[in-house]
């Protein structure tokens, strides 16, 4: 299942990565907006990983793209920051899950997805 991660923190990215391309997943990687834009011309990802603090507002443009080519957003919030009302509005039937992120939980998450139809 092709997993996108869009986080501008390259380490907690290729964390990230590793464990889900040790579980399976198949990965594609991300900084921000533009980069992102650049992977979905070539791939369709069952779900998407965004970090909910990129700068420049490229966390809402992500989610927003995201959702028109119909790609789940799970939506990465750090521990002691506040969740907005644009988050809460744009995933409101998605998943916000909190910095560090826990592995089980997310795995259970995306294996949903990968047995739900599209």
């Amino acid at each position: 299942m092709p997993v996108l991660i869009i986080d501008d923190d390259s380490a907690f990215r290729t964390a990230l990565a590793h464990d889900l391309h040790q579980s399976g997943y198949t990965v594609h990687v991300s900084a921000g907006f533009e980069s992102m834009v650049a992977v979905l011309l070539n791939v369709t990802p069952r779900t998407a990983i965004v970090d909910a603090h990129l700068p420049h507002g490229e966390s809402r443009q992500a989610v927003m793209v995201l959702h028109r080519c119909d790609v789940p957003v799970v939506l990465l919030n750090e521990r002691d920051a506040s969740v907005d009302g644009w988050q809460r509005q744009q995933v409101a039937s998605e998943v916000t899950m909190t910095k560090p992120v826990g592995w089980v939980d997310l795995d259970r998450y995306l294996r949903q997805l990968r047995s739900s139809p599209r």
